[in-house]
């Protein structure tokens, strides 16, 4: 099958669960390498069948197109998770693995306790929508894509997904299971956690005046609340370590501003206020710069992606030159106030900023929006 350019490094990508993302990424991979679908539901599995993707409704019937050069890609819901995994383990071939489950640290576990050859990943891209339906091939442009790295994570099989992940538009984002649960909780499951008692307040003898006034910001505020109910509470459920004290913090801050606000305060409610209106505009603000950095070693490799990641920076691909490494990524400026202190990579790992560079480099290494 002609890659269009891409470079795939997988005979086949094998997608279980056919929802929403694992639609999109069937549908996005489709023109690029030989895809299969596996999908319970006969109404998914004709409507996939009609896109040209090859569909299944079990493992079992396509496991004999599964070979060691295959990537599974796990997209079914986080409760079905442990036991795909399972029944993954028992393969009589060794694919390489991935999900896209909002949550890393429980499956995680489960793949190391499999002995699987796996690699956790979560695209940050998603609608209030969901099935096969609302897939769309152009659902990860523009999109980060977690990708999960460690001391003991073969690059070679980290950087065959970014190649998959870049292919569908995206960028990859290295991340530890801990740092991504941690951090989707606030900006992922959080605002499905408001959204959904925003929507709520509304469910009262009052309903019909107040839905009479609601404009852009109810709209905007609720429209995940379309979401899948029962997605959504398992994930919340799933992330309960990282939620609970989210809340909790939460929970406090609008005590406090109720507070406030019965004392009449009327500096400490424009504070409130405030906190929020500048990190929205940080977030607005962000910008990063094309790089390449460059490694000798896997042990600099790994430590240039864990800056990276923690970072908020993301890769976009690898060129290899000799014995080193060329990570392209793209990084966000340390000198805005979300950067942390980098580690010294002068003898490990050598950022060549492209901005300074003239010709086609220094165009590539313009501050993004």
């Amino acid at each position: 099958m002609d890659s269009g350019g891409a470079n795939i490094a997988f005979d086949r990508v094998v997608v279980i669960g056919l929802g929403l993302i694992g639609g999109s990424i069937a549908r996005a991979l489709g023109p690029l390498v030989e895809v299969v679908g596996v999908d319970p539901d006969a109404a998914t599995i004709r409507a996939a069948q009609l896109d040209g993707i090859e569909s299944y409704a079990t493992l079992d019937a396509a496991e004999a197109l599964v070979t060691n050069r295959s990537l599974i890609v796990v997209a079914t819901p986080v409760d079905h998770i442990a036991s795909t995994l399972e029944v993954l383990a028992n393969l009589t071939t060794r694919p390489l693995i991935t999900d896209v489950c909002s949550v890393k640290v429980s499956v995680e576990q489960v793949a190391r306790g499999h002995d699987l050859k796996f690699i956790g990943g979560h695209p940050m891209a998603g609608s209030e929508q969901h099935g096969y339906r609302a897939a769309s091939d152009s659902l990860f442009s523009g999109a980060r894509w977690a990708l999960m790295v460690d001391g003991q994570t073969d690059l070679g099989d980290w950087f065959a997904i970014v190649d998959l992940v870049v292919a569908m538009g995206a960028t990859a984002m290295p991340s530890t299971p801990e740092a991504h649960d941690q951090a989707v909780a606030t900006v992922s499951h959080l605002p499905h956690v408001l959204a959904a008692a925003l929507a709520g307040a509304t469910d009262n003898d009052h309903s019909e005046v107040m839905l009479g006034l609601a404009a852009g910001s109810f709209r905007d505020g609720t429209r995940v609340a379309r979401s899948s109910p029962a997605f959504w509470a398992s994930v919340v459920r799933d992330n309960a370590s990282n939620m609970i004290p989210l809340l909790h913090t939460l929970r406090d801050e609008l005590d406090a501003l109720a507070v406030e606000l019965a004392r009449g305060s009327s500096r400490d409610v424009l504070a409130y206020f405030e906190r929020g209106e500048r990190a929205r505009r940080r977030y607005e603000d962000r910008t990063a710069r094309t790089q390449t950095l460059v490694c000798e070693t896997d042990a600099s490799a790994r430590a240039t992606l864990a800056d990276l990641g923690e970072r908020g920076g993301s890769v976009t691909g690898q060129t290899i030159i000799g014995s080193a490494r060329h990570i392209h990524a793209r990084a966000p400026d340390r000198t805005q106030r979300n950067a942390v202190a980098a580690p010294d990579l002068t003898n490990s790992a050598v950022g060549a900023d492209e901005g300074a560079e003239s010709g086609p480099a220094r165009q590539a290494g313009q501050s993004e929006r």
